[in-house]
């Protein structure tokens, strides 16, 4: 199907649209090393690279339980390595890479439902993309944590009155992004060019999903059509 054909799109935000990826795995890593070890920082990360969309809330909880503590009983703790992630993140965020392909697909879909399904948090999320001037292009909003992707994936749904999912296309950059499409029997394409996940592109190619280096690749080929599980 091709791109323009499709009524609802769903956008993942990290290693997407914005080149966010590699800056909240460092903010992420820092964090365990200043409560732990490099060690951790390490283990941080490998966990992060392997995760199932496990969002902040989840992976600082990690970090606090991988502190010398062991103990999730100090709150103002946890709320602390909240507050000094978001601190750590937010101005990179600001100036990192955006995909400018957004753009182009947005003029060759204007009529299309748009909606962000992200595993950071939400209410940053609609505040970066408000001051980074690209919230309006979503007209079906921004979903994201402190709720699951998989709970936000069924809220868009039925906000959006999707009858048909084979009208529905998920945009993605990891194998969590791939098989929850699947699971949904939702049309997927992978976006690799900012990803982490090794496995993504594995499973991409053994579901018959599509694959694209960045959203400009999938501006250039909107009108030759996606692999589609229908």
């Amino acid at each position: 199907m091709a791109f323009q054909a499709y009524k609802l799109i769903i956008f993942d935000s990290d290693g997407v649209i914005l080149n966010s990826n590699t800056i909240k795995l460092r903010s992420f890593m820092a964090l365990a090393a200043s409560v732990g070890s490099s060690e951790d920082a390490e283990k941080i990360s490998t966990i992060i690279t392997n995760s199932k969309a496990l969002t902040r809330y989840e992976i600082i909880a990690i970090i606090h339980n991988l502190s010398t503590q062991k103990s999730y009983s100090n709150k103002s703790c946890y709320n602390d390595l909240l507050d000094r992630f978001s601190n750590l993140t937010y101005s990179s965020l600001l100036t990192c890479d955006l995909d400018a392909g957004i753009y182009m697909l947005k003029h060759q879909s204007p009529s299309s439902y748009w909606v962000v399904l992200t595993a950071g948090d939400q209410q940053e999320t609609e505040n970066l993309y408000r001051e980074r001037g690209i919230i309006n292009l979503f007209s079906g909003g921004i979903y994201g944590a402190p709720i699951s992707k998989q709970t936000n994936l069924e809220r868009i749904l039925e906000a959006s009155n999707a009858r048909n999912l084979h009208e529905t296309l998920m945009l993605g950059d990891s194998y969590s992004d791939a098989e929850l499409a699947f699971a949904y029997n939702i049309d997927f394409a992978l976006i690799r060019h900012w990803s982490h996940c090794s496995k993504a592109e594995e499973f991409c190619k053994q579901h018959l999903q599509s694959i694209f280096r960045d959203l400009v690749d999938v501006s250039e080929a909107s009108s030759d059509g996606f692999q589609s599980f229908g």
